[in-house]
């Protein structure tokens, strides 16, 4: 996995934590976006990390 991924992983990973410490219903794939949304030219990676997180949390 390249730094890329790995950086929006733990990007994705830490939005989930910060929402569910606050109580903010955001899901997955809003926060996916949301990061597509402002780095358009990582949107490869962003999805690679989306995919990751999707499949450690469905184990």
């Amino acid at each position: 996995m390249s730094k890329e991924i790995i950086n929006f992983v733990e990007k994705i990973q830490g939005q989930l934590m910060l929402d569910l410490a606050t109580g903010n219903k955001t899901s997955l794939e809003t926060i996916a976006n949301n990061l597509i949304a402002r780095h358009r030219t990582n949107q490869r990676d962003i999805c690679q990390a989306y995919e990751v997180v999707k499949h450690s949390l469905l184990g």
